[in-house]
Order: C-alpha cells, then structure tokens, then sequence
C-alpha cells in the first residue's frame, strides 16, 4: 500500500443543526452537505445522509435535525479544522488504528485549538456582558423577558 494513503484518516461524523423555522434547518442541512467537499478540499465525503429536523423536545418554535457523514481526512490537522467548524456531536473514527504525529505538528494543533478556545471564551463573555446590559435596560422600562427552555 503507497505511503500516502496511510496517512488518510477513515471517520464518521455527525453534524446536527438546531433552530427556527423547520424550512430554515432543512436547507441549512442541505447546505452543508453541498458545501462540505468545496470548503474543506483535504476531506473525501464518502457517504452523507441527511436525517429531517423534527421538533425538538419541550420547545414549541425549534426543530433539530442532523448529517451523518463518512469521510477521508488528509490529516489530523484537517480533522481538528472539521471538528472546530463544524463541531460534530460524535466522532468515530474507523481507521488507521494508531495515528502518529510528530511535536512540532502536534503542538501547532493544540496551540491553533488553545487560540480557537480563548476565542469562544471571549466571545461568550462578550455575549453575556451584553445580554446583562439589554436585561436590565429592559427591566428599567418595564419589559419583562420569558426565555424558552
């Protein structure tokens, strides 16, 4: 077997997508699955199966629904971008049993996967500092807010 292909990571993937209205979710889903080759050229989609949204458990207004994918990925590089842009809820990965990476690669990732953390970190902060702003704006004028559950 050449050397190349030892490197290709064999995985399944699921992706699943939450949200409003039940048309929006069905064409987001079909959206990533048109879309998950172009933008992602060191992955090889082998199979993907679109499961329908359907409503979601105690929510009136949101609809769940999810891609199961198998795929090739060129490299543990690769697979950490698809798990950061995509997050997928499972990852199972089929072959090779044993993936070596040297140190200098191995700490590039952990260092792009530290960036990419601090940077949900703030952007969650953010969020929060804000919606607390809005809340007790809104609070001074007499709204009061429900929130789903």
């Amino acid at each position: 077997m050449p050397e190349e292909q030892h490197k290709w990571i064999h995985a399944k993937l699921i992706v699943e997508i939450a949200g409003s209205p039940e048309s929006h979710v069905a064409d987001t889903l079909k959206l990533i699955v048109n879309n998950f080759a172009i933008k992602n050229p060191e992955v090889k989609v082998k199979k993907s199966e679109i499961n329908a949204p359907k409503k979601m458990p105690e929510s009136q207004n949101f609809f769940s629904g999810f891609i199961e994918f198998e795929v090739e990925v060129a490299s543990l590089s690769a697979m950490l971008g698809l798990i950061l842009d995509y997050m997928p809820s499972s990852i199972d990965i089929i072959s090779p049993e044993n993936i070596t990476e040297n140190c200098g690669n191995l700490a590039d990732l952990l260092n792009d996967l530290a960036g990419r953390l601090h940077q949900y970190d703030a952007t969650v902060k953010t969020l929060k500092a804000e919606k607390a702003i809005i809340e007790r704006e809104l609070k001074k004028r007499g709204v009061d807010i429900e929130y789903e559950k």
